[in-house]
């Protein structure tokens, strides 16, 4: 009876044994999974950062290109700034050439009335000279004079028609 009790102790001490090892080898299990999950979690949260430092970066440099494209807009906009100032400039210069041909045309205008006066008035005086003088000669003289002098306002009305 003792050496049955004494075998039931034993047998009662290795199940107790057993059991202690099945737990501590379970625990042991819980705590490996639990590390590894955690380190798992670790290396996923790694990898979103990485993912959001990318993005990160890649808006960065789109943000770059769109301010170097702004930039660049608006340096067109000034050259298509200055280009119209400098048309607008030519188009004042041109006016103003043209203002002035004009006031040359006019003085030319008025230079040929006033020579087409002076051949009229020649003309009148050869004719009177030409009643007065009994000479043909000088009447011949005076005739010439006139010519001459229509010869020039004709020449004058010609170069003011030119300039106009």
């Amino acid at each position: 009876a003792e050496e049955k009790a004494a075998e039931q102790e034993q047998r009662a001490q290795t199940a107790e044994e057993q059991r202690a090892q099945t737990a501590e080898d379970l625990k042991a299990a819980e705590q490996e999974q639990r590390a590894q999950t955690a380190e798992d979690l670790a290396a996923e949260q790694e990898q979103r950062a990485q993912t959001a430092e990318d993005l990160a970066a890649e808006q960065e440099q789109r943000a770059q290109t769109a301010e170097e494209k702004a930039a660049e807009q608006e340096q067109r906009a000034q050259t298509a700034e200055d280009l119209a100032a400098e048309q607008e400039q030519r188009a004042q210069t041109a006016e103003e050439k043209a203002a002035e041909q004009e006031q040359r045309a006019q003085t030319a205008e008025d230079l040929a009335a006033e020579q087409e006066q002076r051949a009229q008035t020649a003309e009148e005086k050869a004719a009177d000279q030409e009643q007065r003088a009994p000479a043909e000669e000088k009447a011949a003289e005076q005739e010439q004079r006139a010519q001459t002098a229509e010869d020039l306002a004709a020449e004058q009305e010609q170069r003011a028609q030119t300039a106009e």
